[in-house]
């Protein structure tokens, strides 16, 4: 079972949320039900940013042509979808 997204406080006015998620790779549609999830609890506790580890999106892929294969391009309608998706809360967002 993964944690909901940790808050925390970094001042009398900032919260914080970091969120410790499966391993997901190629599978963008599950990652951002995920994201959605965690920033959904997040924005709950009143957290200002929330954090995701890098690659997260996408996964850890070390293979160059399954890279490829799930790349999305900046510039595409599909990544303004994703966007648009993580656009609906007032969160910042971290992907450290």
């Amino acid at each position: 079972m993964t944690i909901p997204a940790t808050v925390a406080d970094v001042d009398d006015k900032t919260k914080v949320a970091a969120c410790q998620v499966p391993e997901i790779r190629g599978d963008v549609e599950q990652a951002l039900w995920w994201i959605e999830t965690h920033a959904a609890h997040a924005e709950s506790q009143e957290a200002r940013l929330v954090c995701f580890p890098e690659c997260f999106l996408q996964g850890y892929l070390v293979d160059e042509q399954q890279a490829r294969g799930h790349a999305i391009d900046l510039g595409s309608h599909e990544f303004e979808g994703v966007l648009g998706r993580l656009a609906t809360s007032n969160l910042l967002w971290c992907s450290a």
